[in-house]
């Protein structure tokens, strides 16, 4: 499931209608699946086309599913996951305006990169620098990092050496550096700490994750983050909301009340983000 498919299933209970046009519905007669394709079989013939949305209601399947390919009463998509069945539940067919999904998913990742300094959706190769405490200890700005690529001791502007990074330990969930051992310097004899100094330790290390391999947290808020921009948008669009429902209950709003469920999105997203937060110490 790509992340618009799953952005669209995740907030389906919202009933957030704004980017979404419903052309039509019918009854599955059977689901089949094939080398990560599946067909959907209908009672009747649609007038799907490729690049609409299917909505499958019940069973394993259920969902938004992106269309690949049509006939009078078949409708593929792709899905590895995807659950061969019989008649079960009903399909939606859905024009998606994929510009404002997109968008809502853009602002989630801009608002994850502030907070964490974790790039979103790309991995980048970033230098630091760091001021020494003449401890064997580092304090990093970034928490997650994935590969340490070099560790340099700055004098002014000129390097003064090197230290292994195989002499160091990465604690990338805490973004600490720890020196277990000294095993390679260019200039001269060095203690077992990260030397006393101002701006003088820079840190190269690769950082960032491909939307489809983000840990379980950070994508929760990905989807955490987009749907308050969706709710925000349709605030915008449609104004003042009487009513909200979610998973089977349903309360009266007015706007105060979609304010407070926008807060609440993002305190649920702040929360799977906890440990991901950027300490910075030594700009």
């Amino acid at each position: 499931m790509t992340t618009t498919e799953d952005i669209l299933t995740f907030f389906k209970p919202y009933n957030i209608t704004i980017y979404e046009t419903l052309t039509e519905k019918n009854n599955i007669s059977s689901i089949s699946v094939s080398g990560g394709i599946c067909e959907i079989t209908t009672a009747t013939s649609h007038t799907a086309i490729v690049g609409q949305y299917v909505y499958i209601t019940l069973g394993k399947n259920a969902g938004y599913h992106e269309i690949t390919a049509v006939s009078s009463t078949t409708i593929r998509y792709l899905d590895d996951s995807g659950v061969a069945s019989g008649a079960i539940g009903e399909v939606y067919i859905y024009s998606i305006n994929e510009h404002m999904i997109n968008d809502a998913i853009q602002s989630a990742k801009d608002n994850i990169e502030a907070i964490t300094q974790i790039p979103i959706g790309r991995v980048d190769e970033l230098s630091t620098y760091h001021d020494g405490t003449n401890t064997e200890e580092l304090f990093l700005n970034h928490r997650g990092i994935r590969e340490l690529i070099s560790i340099q001791i700055i004098q002014g502007m000129i390097l003064n050496y090197i230290i292994d990074i195989s002499s160091v330990f990465l604690i990338a969930e805490e973004g600490v550096l720890r020196i277990k051992q000294l095993t390679s310097v260019s200039i001269g004899t060095i203690r077992a700490v990260f030397p006393q100094g101002r701006r003088n330790i820079k840190v190269t290390f690769r950082i960032g994750y491909e939307l489809d391999e983000l840990p379980a947290r950070l994508y929760n808020a990905l989807r955490l983050f987009t749907g308050s921009e969706l709710i925000i948008k349709k605030q915008g669009l449609q104004g003042n909301i009487s009513s909200f429902s979610i998973q089977g209950y349903s309360e009266g709003l007015a706007t105060p009340g979609l304010t407070s469920t926008i807060q609440q999105l993002k305190a649920q997203a702040m929360r799977e983000l906890k440990g991901y937060v950027s300490h910075v110490v030594g700009d």
